[in-house]
């Protein structure tokens, strides 16, 4: 997640950054040591998941009755 309106150049130098260290084998291996699955997606990717999941969690959090405070 980065603030809206990243220049785009910004934005390709911190996804380039990012990419090297997700894919390290070290970073993979201490996040599988942690329990977590090692997965990289780029702003495009990221975007994508969260307007596809968003609508989804809403509607749990209404038939779970969870409501911010």
């Amino acid at each position: 997640m980065a603030p809206a309106g990243l220049p785009a150049p910004v934005q390709q130098k911190l996804e380039k950054a990012l990419a090297e260290v997700a894919n390290a084998p070290s970073t993979k291996a201490r996040m599988v040591e942690l329990g977590l699955t090692p997965a990289y997606g780029n702003a495009a990717a990221v975007k994508a998941r969260v307007e596809k999941e968003l609508p989804e969690m809403r509607a749990v959090a209404v038939r779970a009755d969870i409501r911010a405070e």
